[in-house]
């Protein structure tokens, strides 16, 4: 069932001069576990295990990819469909962090740093860079908007750019923005202050505004008519989900058991939010299924740490991997 790795493992870009780092670490053998549950102690592994730590997963709604950041800089794509290793992209060794987002057809990934190194686009089958723009830094987030056609990058400056993804250039930008998040399925785009959370149409038309009940947007997912929205609050520290039709009426809320709900997507088949209550820790998590528009649990599962993975494929799949060996599997979230 899974293809050979080395078809699929193209060489990394060319990198010139100090900002690549001496050796290259072999990935040409990483593949998905063959248990979708647990993790492989015989897993071929992509690095020398704690040398380059993993440091942030990102997964999409409906793409196939999952991009995998390093501490010293390196981005990594994993094929979801044929379960191994595709590509990765160097951006600097002191990037301070690496945000990434796809494209709606899988075609280009776009990386923005924190502190060296800029934005970039790549095309994910040959690994080109298409554009660079090294005046960008301070990136918190990027996200992508199939149905507008815009790359948004929001920073930690309290700001935000709306970007043409051909060309880089930037579009228009926004004042005393903290978090962005644009929508997979349609126009919708979710804007954040210091005190409140904005729903748009787009950038032209804002369709409501509530205020925010947090220090901090964990994550945020969508259907064609509602969106959900979990948070870190302010009052007594408890963190929790909240489900707003795209009209501003607040439909459900979940007050978090553990400490914090993510990650967090809907699903459509089941027309359910599916998302993680933990503790970070050694402590179990919960698995759980609310009903997209009454917030009723339709399932409740207790799962171990291992277990707690990025959401993909519409909330059908659960990608995972040890932060320290790169050993990798992907599960079922339903």
């Amino acid at each position: 069932m899974v293809p050979p790795v080395s078809a699929l493992c193209p060489s990394s870009l060319s990198l010139r001069g100090n900002l690549a780092p001496r050796t290259k670490p072999s990935l040409a053998q990483l593949m998905f576990s063959g248990d979708p549950d647990v993790m492989n102690d015989q897993a071929q592994r992509a690095v020398p295990g704690p040398e380059d730590p993993v440091c942030q997963v990102n997964c999409w709604y409906s793409s196939n990819y999952c991009a995998v950041v390093s501490r010293d800089g390196w981005v990594r794509l994993f094929s979801l469909a044929d379960r191994c290793f595709l590509r990765e992209f160097f951006t600097h060794k002191d990037s301070g962090g690496v945000s990434v987002a796809l494209s709606a057809d899988d075609q280009r990934c776009f990386l923005g740093s924190y502190y060296a190194w800029g934005l970039a686009c790549f095309t994910v089958s040959t690994g080109e860079r298409k554009w660079k723009r090294d005046d960008l830094r301070r990136f918190r987030g990027l996200t992508f908007s199939p149905q507008l056609h815009r790359l948004f990058g929001y920073f930690d400056g309290k700001g935000a750019l709306e970007i043409d993804p051909e060309t880089g250039q930037t579009v228009q930008s926004f004042r005393g923005t903290t978090d962005l998040v644009a929508s997979p399925i349609n126009d919708l785009v979710l804007f954040g202050d210091k005190k409140s959370l904005s729903l748009w149409r787009g950038t032209r038309s804002k369709l409501w505004s509530v205020s925010r009940e947090g220090f901090a947007v964990l994550d945020v997912a969508w259907s064609l008519d509602t969106v959900a929205i979990s948070e870190a609050r302010d009052t007594d520290r408890e963190f929790g989900v909240r489900c707003f039709s795209t009209d501003g009426e607040l439909l459900w809320r979940y007050n978090s058991r553990k400490t914090q709900v993510s990650p967090l997507m809907y699903n459509p088949a089941r027309r359910v939010y599916v998302g993680i209550d933990y503790t970070p820790g050694t402590e179990d998590r919960v698995l759980i299924h609310w009903d997209e528009a009454t917030g009723t649990i339709q399932l409740e599962r207790t799962i171990p740490p291992k277990m707690h993975g990025a959401l993909c494929q519409r909330a059908e799949c659960s990608f995972r991997i040890n932060w320290s060996t790169w050993e990798c599997s992907l599960g079922a979230a339903c």
